[in-house]
């Protein structure tokens, strides 16, 4: 592998390593949705990091389109809420926080996307 691949690839494994983080740091509520979210992320990154070329392409798309969603979301937030639930729900309202968490999965998506024409052909083996 290149240099530029080992860095898209590992870009992008630190950036699912990160979604997946964010899940323990903020503390385990013991709940089926916390558990599936860790395996789903852990489950992505394992993937890219098995196979950069095939699914580092559609894990970068999937990182690329979870943004607007989660914008969506933050917006919700921030002007359906009264000030009471905000402050109770930790709900920030500035846009550069709000793009400081965003920013991981830029970072992961566009890597992702390029390690499709960084990442050299797969080999295959020869059988015996």
């Amino acid at each position: 592998m290149t240099t530029r691949a080992k860095i898209a690839h590992w870009i992008t494994i630190g950036c699912l390593a990160y979604c997946a983080g964010l899940y323990v740091a903020n503390g385990l509520e013991k709940n089926w949705i916390d558990a599936f979210a860790i395996t789903f992320w852990s489950f992505l990154a394992f993937m890219v990091y098995q196979r950069p070329k095939s699914w580092g392409f559609w894990v970068g798309l999937f990182l690329l389109f979870v943004i607007p969603i989660q914008t969506w979301l933050w917006q919700l937030a921030v002007t359906r809420l009264s000030p009471e639930q905000k402050a109770a729900q930790g709900v920030n309202e500035s846009w550069a926080m709000f793009s400081l968490s965003v920013l991981p999965l830029v970072a992961g998506g566009i890597c992702g996307i390029a390690l499709r024409w960084v990442c050299p052909a797969q080999e295959k083996q020869p059988q015996a």
